[in-house]
């Protein structure tokens, strides 16, 4: 549905699992809790607090989109974009019951035609989007988490230099862009 036309009503959640309290049982029990959540699918996004610089956890209801994780700055329809929005790149873990291997993404805002179509996604995932449109003055942003794929340096002839590249050096590449994991194992067939 475009924003701009008539909105369901809002469908209130139930705020029993929520902030600090879902990251912390999504975590414990390896999304068993807190994957799913009134309805919508979570995800774990980490980022670097701009001026701590300490990691800040939050769980935000995502929709898959290919390779790539979507997400919404709604703030709950707020004056103001929410701390995380300018923080990409994020650390992001789609951990769910039984894989919790969490890998790299950067963030991006989608614009024009791709934010028309990924907003009528998430709303489909989360009806109440719609309706925070009209609580705000602000363009909610829409936001892509996509993978980073992993660089390895290969010779003239295409062949990979793997075992030239320390461990180190691989561990470094991942630290410094944060990770995302994947769907649960018994969601994928479904």
């Amino acid at each position: 549905m475009p924003e701009s036309e008539p909105h369901p009503p809002y469908i209130p959640p139930d705020l029993t699992l929520f902030g600090e309290e879902h990251v912390r049982r999504y975590r414990a029990t390896d999304g068993e809790v807190g994957y799913e959540w009134n309805g919508a699918t979570c995800l774990l996004l980490t980022t670097t607090g701009r001026k701590s610089g300490e990691p800040h956890t939050l769980p935000l209801i995502f929709s898959p989109h290919g390779d790539a994780c979507v997400v919404v700055a709604s703030h709950g329809g707020a004056p103001a974009h929410p701390s995380w929005v300018p923080q990409p790149p994020g650390r992001s873990e789609r951990a769910g019951p039984g894989e919790g291997r969490p890998f790299p993404v950067t963030a991006r805002a989608a614009e024009g035609e791709e934010r028309s179509e990924l907003w009528r996604l998430m709303t489909v995932n989360w009806p109440n989007y719609d309706v925070y449109t009209t609580r705000t003055d602000r363009v909610i942003p829409v936001v892509v988490l996509d993978r980073v794929r992993a660089w390895m340096p290969t010779n003239r002839r295409g062949e990979s230099l793997s075992g030239f590249v320390s461990s180190s050096t691989s561990r470094a590449f991942s630290e410094s862009r944060g990770t995302c994991d994947s769907v649960p194992r018994r969601r994928r067939h479904a």
